[in-house]
This record gives C-alpha cells, structure tokens and sequence, in this order.
C-alpha cells in the first residue's frame, strides 16, 4: 500500500499506520501521550498515522450498542474533544470506535498495539492491519499485579503472529521472563521543545514537586510519610503536586494545583529545585524523565524503567522503593547541599537532550519498515 510523500523537497515513501490504544483518556496520561508522541513524529517524517481509541475494550450489550455508537459519533467529529489536552501534528488523524475490534482498522501498511488489553483481541494480522508491532510499556503493571493479572498479561504478549519493542530494559526483562521474544529495545524520547531548562538550577529557591498519582503502585503511601518529615525539618519550603487526587484531602503544607497543560507542567518543572518519582514500578517514568529535561534535581525509586537514565550520584539520587525514610533522607540531603542538588540537575539536563523524539521515531519506524517488507 503505502503512498508517495513529499519533505524537505525530497520524494519519501510514506506508510499508513494503525496505531491502537486500550482505551479514551478522560484526563492527561503519560501512557497515553508516549503513544500521540510517536504518532505525531511520524507523521512529521512523512507517515499518515491514526490513533484508534476503543469506547470499551469488548463488546457491549446488544442494548447498549445504539447508545455507544452514538456516543462515537459524536466524539469523533473532532479529536480536540476527544484529546483536549495534546496538540497533535495535523497529518495525524484520531479516531474512537465503539469496541476493540479488528472490523474498526482502517486499512493500514502496519498496526502498531500498546497496552496488553489490544493484543489481547487483535492477537494476528489481517489484510487490513498489515503487520501487528507491539510497543510494550506493560512492566508496572505486570511486576505489580496479582497472579491473575500477571497471567493476562503474559498470555497476550505471547502472541506468535506480534513483533514486540520492549520500552525499556526493564521491559526487555519481564519479556525475557515469560519467554517473547523482542525484536529491539527502544524507549520514548523527551519532547526537548516543550520540556527544557530555563530557569537555570542555582536560581531556583529550595522547592519539592511531584506528580500525584492515585494508583497504589505510584508510592503515595509512601511519599506523604516522607514529605512530612520533610516539613518537619524544613517547614519553609514550598512543596507542590500536580495531578488528579481523586478527593483525597492533601495536608494544608502541600499545594495541588490539579491538572495542567504543557506550558503549565514545563512551568511546573522548571519551579522545582527537586523532583520527586517515588513509584514501584515504572515501565519508563516520563515524570522523572521531564524534570530531569527542565532542570530539576530528580529522587527516584530503583522502580524498573528509570534505571535507563536516572543514574545514582551522576544524575539522580536513586533510593530502593517502599521506604519513606530513604525518600525522606534523599529529598534533605538536596536541600542541605546546594551544590549537590545543581551538580545532578546540570548533568540531569543534559543527558536529557539524549532521549530526543526523533530518535526513537527513526528507530521506530526502521523496525515499522521491516515489518512490511517481511523482515521480521
């Protein structure tokens, strides 16, 4: 299939690729925007990419079917309603079908999945999907699920007929661990033109950050403890969250600002003299990854996917998770030792501007390449 593209004054040849989530996002998600990231680098370099969010992974009740059709309908005549809060490249297109279905995929050179949810039903190729690649960022959720979650997971990421990317190390393990094989190991990059330094670290007062999060794994439990202490000994520091709390009342010494846009988090990060990601689990750890970008000096838990560039003492304190005191000590040791606090935010800044968009697009679409020609 394919077309004939036109760029920078040169004849390349586009694909058309299907790019398929588990679901629609009600609110920014960083799963979510790794995937519009891809798309719209693709797009940039000359694909026609289309997003494909399900109204529900299976099929609903034969009576509830007019209602969500509906309902799709009325979302997809524009996906600044569906997505308002990502700016897409406009040679990206977005669509919300009603359920997870091979029947809902445009015709496409190759279909990428995400989530383990979408190889679950879109197990082997069709005429229309081409080639199914799957982009796995599914560590959290395996490494800190039950026994049956785990076992879900594992048997939809057996699938002979899906070539796997592994997100990071971290991922290219647990794919090891349960026996699929991974075609290559290609994290996400940083969007360096939306999250950069400008605040430069030593002009920045002694202020905390962090992303709230309401899901048990992301280690809110044991931030707050650790924040407390924090206080406790530095009562005149301003800390402050962004993100969803679901109506839980945050203590009056924190300030939750709630969801933010891009400029706000940019914004958000270049305020922070310390951030902090106290996960158990990360497939990658985009917050941190952010921070770092813009400036930040960044506490991080040895969670998994983060370990590909949250380097202890180089770059980041990195404490073992579950363990507020260490937390707490790491977040001290930053406020009682300016220098070290600028020291890891500089050389954080600037390993950053390694993880770029382009190059996991290009490699991206080397192996997207691949699977069309049958090479895979």
């Amino acid at each position: 299939m394919g077309f004939v593209a036109f760029r920078d004054g040169l004849v390349t040849a586009g694909m058309i690729v299907n790019i398929v989530l588990p679901g629609a996002p009600t609110e920014p998600t960083g799963g979510y925007a790794v995937q519009y990231e891809l798309a719209d680098r693709l797009a940039s370099i000359g694909d026609r990419p289309t997003i494909l969010h399900p109204w529900s992974i299976d099929r609903p009740p034969w009576n509830r079917s007019p209602m969500c059709a509906a309902s799709v309908l009325r979302a997809t005549l524009s996906r600044r309603r569906l997505v308002p809060w990502h700016r897409f490249h406009p040679n990206v297109r977005v669509r919300l079908v009603p359920w997870l279905s091979p029947a809902f995929l445009p015709k496409a050179d190759v279909t990428i999945l995400t989530a383990y949810q979408t190889s679950a039903v879109l197990y082997s190729p069709t005429k229309r999907s081409g080639p199914l690649v799957q982009v796995v960022y599914d560590y959290e959720f395996w490494a800190g699920g039950d026994d049956a979650t785990r076992r879900k997971i594992e048997q939809a990421l057996r699938s002979n007929d899906i070539r796997h990317i592994a997100g990071s190390t971290a991922v290219r393990r647990m794919l090891d661990d349960i026996g699929v094989p991974v075609v290559a190991t290609v994290p996400p990059g940083i969007d360096t033109d939306r999250f950069y330094c400008r605040t430069p670290p030593s002009d920045r007062p002694p202020t905390v950050g962090f992303a709230y999060r309401i899901q048990a794994y992301k280690g809110m439990a044991d931030l707050m403890p650790a924040l407390a202490q924090v206080h406790e000994q530095w009562p005149d520091v301003v800390i402050r969250c962004f993100g969803k709390t679901d109506g839980g009342v945050m203590p009056s010494w924190v300030e939750s600002l709630g969801y933010i846009d891009d400029d706000e988090l940019r914004n958000f990060y270049n305020w922070c003299a310390i951030f902090v990601l106290p996960s158990h689990y990360e497939g990658w750890g985009l917050p941190a990854a952010e921070a770092m970008a813009c400036g930040a000096a960044v506490v991080t838990t040895n969670s998994g996917g983060t370990a590909d560039f949250a380097v202890h003492e180089r770059n980041a304190l990195v404490v073992e998770p579950r363990c507020s005191d260490a937390l707490s000590l790491a977040i001290i040791r930053l406020l009682e030792d300016p220098n070290l606090r600028y020291r890891l935010a500089t050389a954080a800044s600037g390993a950053a501007t390694e993880m770029t968009w382009e190059a996991t697009a290009s490699a991206t679409r080397a192996i997207l390449k691949s699977a069309v020609a049958g090479n895979l």
